[in-house]
């Protein structure tokens, strides 16, 4: 990805900052910033797309995976009802790919997303399910 200038960056993040439809969570570990992950949810509040990202101190160490379940759980009690999650991965984010797969993500046919080669995953949590994941 091309450098974003950091005015542009600060003013897509205080939008988001005021945007009830997205969920913005920091995860730390003995103090220290372990990354973040943000859910936007679609306007009919059906689907929300993951986004997230690890510190690079953190990067490569298997935390991946325990990021997203505690931020998931998070969401999905702040959010207060089931819904479809969408994550859009590069190919080549190997890492990315695993973390998906391994919380049981369905992976979904490919798809480009500004010219870069993506994988595509969703997870549909039921309203059976939804009690079991918010305890």
């Amino acid at each position: 990805s091309a450098p974003i200038p950091l005015s542009d960056h600060i003013n897509w993040f205080l939008a988001k900052c005021k945007d009830e439809n997205s969920f913005m969570y920091l995860v730390s570990k003995d103090n220290k910033a372990l990354g973040q992950v943000r859910f936007d949810v679609d306007k009919n509040q059906e689907t929300a797309l993951i986004s997230y990202s690890i510190d690079s101190r953190f990067r490569n160490k298997g935390w991946g995976t325990s990021l997203m379940k505690v931020a998931g759980k998070t969401f999905m009690r702040d959010l207060g009802k089931p819904i479809l999650l969408k994550a859009v991965v590069k190919k080549e984010n190997i890492a990315s790919n695993k973390v998906f797969e391994n919380l049981g993500f369905v992976r979904e046919p490919d798809a480009m997303f500004n010219g870069v080669p993506c994988n595509v995953y969703s997870y549909k949590i039921a309203a059976n399910e939804f009690d079991l994941i918010i305890e």
